[in-house]
């Protein structure tokens, strides 16, 4: 009788847990494939694609001095879209409903992957929402391991620029050069063409203006935590 207790007393526990905010745990290193099959399709970009935005940063500086001198233009009569804070872009504005399956720098990850709860497809063609407001300034399919991607540039009130990365995407809802608030949806989730299961990966930039990379690397630098970033960014109104 002790063990049925027990039992209907754990499953309550389980069914009862606080979806509210996202869960930032991974019992798994890898959890849409192994690091090298992961690895070997973010290399496996159509030659097509190379001199399309893959190897070369996303905006072009021609004639200005520096990319924020250029962004600074850009945003110049646009204060509506500085960002005053940051939310997650799944189940918003708190990630409800998602865990992170594989953490930033975990096996070198340089961003966090965003997966429903209930696991596998499940939240295939999930809304994707703007983390902050911004500019588009990379929209497109790029096929391999990244798949359909979209890139943010956001001025924070400090005038200080931070990108938002949104890779593996089912469908683009923006296109570029288009400005969006926090919170707008801008695409759903996907597989990369089939590539994983379902799941979002973000990647946030303090370094702006990078070429897209591997999503891989051995150093962090100018990359952040997106989990930890948008928990120690949130709005201010």
């Amino acid at each position: 009788m002790n063990w049925y207790l027990l039992l209907f007393f754990s499953v309550f526990c389980i069914s009862t847990q606080s979806t509210d905010e996202l869960i930032y745990e991974s019992n798994e290193a890898i959890s849409f494939g192994k690091l090298n099959e992961r690895l070997s399709r973010l290399d496996s970009l159509p030659t097509y694609i190379q001199n399309e935005g893959a190897t070369e940063p996303p905006i072009d500086i021609t004639g200005h001095n520096n990319v924020v001198e250029y962004l600074d233009q850009i945003f110049d009569g646009n204060y509506q879209y500085t960002a005053a804070g940051y939310d997650f872009p799944v189940g918003k504005p708190n990630g409800r409903g998602y865990y992170v399956a594989q953490k930033f720098m975990q096996s070198g990850h340089l961003g966090d992957d965003f997966n429903s709860v209930k696991g596998g497809n499940s939240d295939l063609g999930h809304p994707i929402y703007a983390i902050a407001s911004g500019v588009i300034v990379f929209s497109k399919d790029i096929g391999g391991g990244w798949g359909k991607t979209i890139r943010i540039m956001h001025k924070n009130l400090d005038d200080t620029y931070t990108e938002s990365l949104y890779s593996h995407c089912d469908q683009i809802d923006v296109k570029y050069g288009q400005f969006v608030k926090k919170g707008d949806k801008i695409g759903t989730i996907g597989t990369a063409n089939g590539q994983y299961f379902a799941h979002l990966h973000l990647e946030i930039r303090t370094e702006i203006n990078l070429p897209l990379g591997r999503g891989y690397s051995k150093s962090p630098d100018g990359f952040v935590s997106p989990t930890l970033y948008i928990r120690n960014h949130r709005p201010r109104w």
